[in-house]
């Protein structure tokens, strides 16, 4: 792999003396994030016989490759090691959760079992924050980090709202099911989730909670795009802020409904508060409060009846995670620090019958496996995405890129808020990609010019700035 890389860059215009990625560099990025956002994680086909998810072969090359880059640009590690000096809280409590994680599967129920599982999730979900790092510190990535994540969820949401049009999945519509090697699998994740005789469109996500949310969480990065971006960015933004409340009610998801008012109101204070006019804070704060107050009186009842439940099946639902969070309490008392290691969390305290076992709740299903203390470093590490996401979205200038720091720091807390009723991590990766972008954004604040040297050649001098 390391041979491939340093041809690869060869071929792609590679310096040493370059303070950017190549070409060759950014197409990978564009298609490890393409792939994330358009690829169904169920859906796996029959190479050489063997039944492969070609997004976790995406994933192990994109991640292989970084490590490539790593290994043949010295300048690429010294600016790596200067991301973790100018965001050390936010890659020590990130990494603290990995190895947190791998020592309560090691001493947990089921070792082999538990670190199998926690291998997927390293490589699904956290290796995001590291690859982000890596990638995102080049600014062609960085805009076109922009436009694939708005081009991205233009499609899922597309998609979502023809799939409660037609009343049947995508996959399902055009027989690309047939493809998968995994038939079974497949047939559940695309069966709609049919809920009090209604289609529920998941798009091309595993369920239609998580095309709920990830919809529903992406609102206010919509609304900025149609308010802040130039160009066709802005026309896809307008676009997306009429189609992604109706992607949101296509996903039948209550918990959508409270994460889009969350994120929404998240992104409203950022983009509200500015350092240099405490005048627009305090009005900005003043409209808010009137804004909270308001809903609350108009949607009361709705809201008690989203979280109750508006029909038997839904009261139902919010009963049974409530007897999960009970079961979970108890079944932690017997190991309160460490847990039972990663995917013990269903047999403690799973609901359901038979093989079909559920536990809808992420932060239990987190405690169980890696007991409090894994809970509280994973909690603290998200807190200090938030924080850092909060610093870039009030200190960056330009209305632009404080409205696109402020909308993921938003689509962040939407997930994290809606992580409460969801066990399913998938979209837990982009929040360590944003994390990345977040990490990326404090280097460059903090040290703009870290190093001047200048070459001395016959005839001529030359100045050479590397900006971090």
């Amino acid at each position: 792999m390391l041979t491939i890389v340093s041809q690869l860059h060869l071929k792609g215009g590679y310096r040493q003396s370059e303070a950017q990625l190549s070409h060759v560099s950014v197409a990978v990025f564009v298609l490890w994030l393409c792939a994330s956002i358009l690829y169904p994680r169920y859906l796996a086909i029959d190479i050489a016989g063997l039944s492969i998810t070609l997004l976790n072969v995406i994933y192990l090359f994109v991640l292989s490759y970084a490590l490539g880059l790593l290994a043949v640009r010295p300048l690429l590690r010294q600016r790596i090691l200067t991301r973790v000096l100018n965001a050390p809280v936010l890659y020590a409590l990130i990494t603290l959760t990995i190895v947190w994680q791998a020592l309560c599967d090691i001493i947990g129920t089921s070792p082999a079992t538990s670190l199998g599982l926690s291998c997927k999730y390293w490589v699904n979900i956290t290796s995001g924050f590291y690859l982000s790092s890596v990638f995102l510190q080049d600014a062609r990535c960085r805009r076109l980090f922009r436009r694939t994540l708005l081009l991205g969820i233009l499609i899922v949401c597309t998609i979502g709202v023809q799939e409660k049009i037609a009343g049947q999945s995508f996959l399902r519509q055009f027989h690309l099911q047939e493809i998968a090697s995994n038939a079974d699998v497949v047939a559940i994740y695309t069966s709609g989730g049919a809920r009090d005789g209604m289609f529920r469109a998941a798009s091309l996500f595993t369920h239609p909670i998580v095309f709920g949310q990830f919809a529903a969480a992406s609102f206010i990065m919509s609304l900025g795009a149609a308010i802040y971006a130039r160009g066709n960015l802005r026309k896809i933004g307008l676009f997306l802020a009429l189609l992604v409340p109706a992607a949101v009610y296509a996903s039948g998801s209550r918990s959508a409904s409270v994460v889009l008012l969350a994120s929404f109101a998240i992104g409203l204070a950022l983009l509200v508060l500015n350092k240099n006019s405490p005048v627009s804070t305090l009005v900005g704060a003043l409209l808010g409060s009137v804004f909270c107050m308001l809903l609350y009186w108009t949607c009361a009842d709705y809201f008690h009846a989203l979280i109750v439940g508006r029909s038997v099946v839904e009261v139902g639902s919010s009963n049974a995670r409530t007897l999960m969070i009970q079961n979970g309490l108890s079944a932690i008392q017997s190991s309160p620090l460490f847990g039972f290691g990663a995917g013990m969390s269903l047999v403690m305290a799973g609901f359901g019958s038979g093989l079909i076992r559920t536990i809808d709740n992420w932060y239990l299903t987190t405690l169980l496996d890696f007991g409090y203390g894994g809970l509280a470093i994973t909690l603290g590490a998200y807190a200090a995405v938030l924080v850092y996401g909060y610093k870039a979205g009030v200190k960056l200038q330009g209305n632009e890129e404080r409205w696109f720091a402020a909308s993921l720091t938003a689509f962040c807390a939407g997930i994290l808020i809606g992580q409460y009723v969801l066990s399913i991590y998938d979209n837990l990766f982009y929040v360590h990609i944003f994390a990345g972008y977040f990490a990326c954004i404090a280097t460059s604040e903090n040290s703009a010019v870290v190093r001047t040297r200048r070459r001395e050649r016959p005839g001529s001098s030359r100045r050479l700035q590397i900006s971090l």
